[in-house]
C-alpha cells in the first residue's frame, strides 16, 4: 500500500460531498453575477452613450433654432411668446444634455460607481471560491489515507462501529523486519554495534539472523518474564534493535510482534 492511499471512508462523506457540491453550486452564481454585471454595465453604457447622441442632436437643433428666433425677434418678425417658447426648448435640450453627460459618466471604466459594482461581484466571487476551497479539505476529513508506505496489519473496527482510540487500522512496514530484544544491564556492555545474532521461536520453522543495530540509552524495566517462579520479574533492561538479513526478513513478515528467543555473539562484530 503506496503513501496516501485510502484506508478507509467515514460516514460524514455524503455530508462532506453536499458541502462541496453547495459550494461549487454558490462559486457558478458568483461567476454569473459577475459576467452579469459587467454585461449590464456595458449595455447601460451603451444606452446611456445612444441617449447622450439623441440629446445632443436635439441641442444643436434647439440651439440652431434659438439662433434663428433671436434674429427674428430682434427684427421684430416674431412674438415675445413664440420666442420665450423656443428659448425654453433650446433651455431644456441643454440640461437633458448636461443629463446624458452624467449618466454616461457613472459607467465609464474608471468611474467609482462602475468600480464599486465590480469590485462587490468580484470580492463575491473570492468568497465563493475561499468557501469551495474549505469545503475541498473538509472532504478530506472523511478519508482515512496511509500515512506512509505499509502493509495493513489488522483491521480494528468494522462498518457501523465508532473508531476506537487505539486506532482504526495497524499499518506496518514489513519490507525490513527488525527485532526488539531486552538485555539486561548486567550484560549490556558487552554488546556492541554489528554482533551477529540469532532469533528463534516455537512459530519459526528455522532460526532467524541477523546484527545489532541500535543499542538504546536508557535503562528501564523488563516487559517479558520468565515462567520461573524464581526468575526476577523487575530485572533493569537495555533495548537492543537487531536488524535481520534480507532472507530472514522475508521469512519473519507473518510474524509480526512475535515472541522470541534472541541470542547475541556479542564481541564478534567485524
Amino acid at each position: 500500500m503506496a503513501q496516501g492511499d485510502i484506508l478507509a471512508v467515514l460516514d460524514n462523506l455524503a455530508q462532506l460531498q453536499a458541502g462541496v457540491a453547495s459550494a461549487t453550486a454558490t462559486l457558478r452564481v458568483r461567476e454569473a453575477n459577475l459576467i452579469q454585471t459587467r454585461t449590464s454595465i456595458a449595455a447601460s453604457r451603451a444606452e446611456a452613450s445612444a441617449s447622450l447622441e439623441r440629446a445632443q442632436v436635439t441641442a444643436r437643433v434647439g440651439q440652431t433654432d434659438l439662433t434663428r428666433a433671436t434674429s427674428l425677434f430682434e427684427r421684430g418678425l416674431t412674438t415675445r411668446a413664440d420666442f420665450d417658447q423656443i428659448v425654453a426648448r433650446a433651455s431644456e435640450a441643454q440640461r437633458d444634455e448636461e443629463r446624458a453627460i452624467a449618466t454616461l459618466s457613472r459607467y465609464d471604466t474608471g468611474s467609482q460607481t462602475v468600480q464599486a459594482d465590480i469590485a462587490v461581484a468580484v470580492a463575491n466571487l473570492d468568497a465563493a471560491h475561499a468557501d469551495l476551497t474549505r469545503a475541498t479539505q473538509d472532504l478530506e476529513r472523511a478519508y482515512v489515507r496511509a500515512p506512509d508506505r505499509g502493509t495493513v496489519l489488522d483491521i480494528n473496527v468494522r462498518v457501523g462501529e465508532r473508531p476506537p482510540n487505539g486506532g482504526m487500522i495497524d499499518l506496518g512496514d514489513i519490507s525490513q523486519m527488525t527485532v526488539q530484544a531486552e538485555v539486561y544491564q548486567t550484560l549490556i556492555g558487552r554488546v556492541t554495534i554489528g554482533d551477529p545474532v540469532i532469533v528463534s521461536a516455537d512459530a519459526l520453522a528455522q532460526d532467524l539472523s541477523g546484527v545489532v543495530s541500535a543499542i538504546g540509552l536508557e535503562i528501564g524495566r523488563q516487559s517479558i518474564t520468565s515462567d520461573d517462579p524464581a526468575a526476577n520479574t523487575d530485572a533493569r533492561v537495555v533495548d537492543v534493535i537487531v536488524v535481520l538479513d534480507a532472507e530472514s526478513s522475508a521469512r519473519a513478515r507473518a510474524f509480526t510482534n512475535l515472541e522470541a528467543v534472541v541470542r547475541i555473539d556479542a564481541g564478534r562484530a567485524e
